[in-house]
């Protein structure tokens, strides 16, 4: 991944880090004062991979 886009994606989840995943089976352990637990996240894993093959035209 070239820089421009590993920012983007830092950028993204620092405004995830904000929210809570209130269907998540984790949603107790995953906050603002959790943030690592959403690095280990699929769910936001599955959500990023979307965003960024529909950002580059890809699906």
């Amino acid at each position: 991944m070239d820089e421009a886009t590993v920012k983007e994606i830092r950028e993204i989840l620092e405004m995830l880090k904000r929210l809570y995943c209130f269907k998540c089976e984790y949603a107790e352990e995953c906050s603002p004062e959790a943030p690592e637990r959403l690095y280990q996240c699929k769910k936001l894993e599955e959500w990023l991979l979307t965003y960024y093959r529909r950002h580059k035209g890809e699906g």
